[in-house]
């Protein structure tokens, strides 16, 4: 099931997968149970806002405290206000 009931955001991959944004870590329903990444698998936070797909495919997740960043079975780029972001969720 899901590891916490505050979903912020669904999303469907190109192969069908199941994205769940919430305010305890990223979710994926693939071809079995949900497969949960926090920081423990390296998000910068555990409270997400938004996820959506890139032109690349890649995912892009706005945080509440950690900026924006891109995920790629890891993550492999972030923008904060060092960046030009503004604080605050993103």
């Amino acid at each position: 099931g899901l590891c916490d009931p505050r979903v912020t955001s669904l999303l469907e991959d190109r192969e069908g997968h199941l994205w769940v944004g919430t305010m305890d870590g990223l979710q994926v329903l693939r071809d079995g149970p949900f497969e949960t990444l926090t920081r423990a698998q390296g998000l910068p936070t555990d409270d997400l806002t938004v996820v959506q797909r890139g032109p690349d495919e890649r995912l892009w997740v706005g945080t509440t405290d950690s900026g924006v960043f891109v995920w790629d079975d890891a993550v492999t780029r972030r923008l904060t206000v060092a960046e030009g972001l503004g604080p605050g969720p993103v």
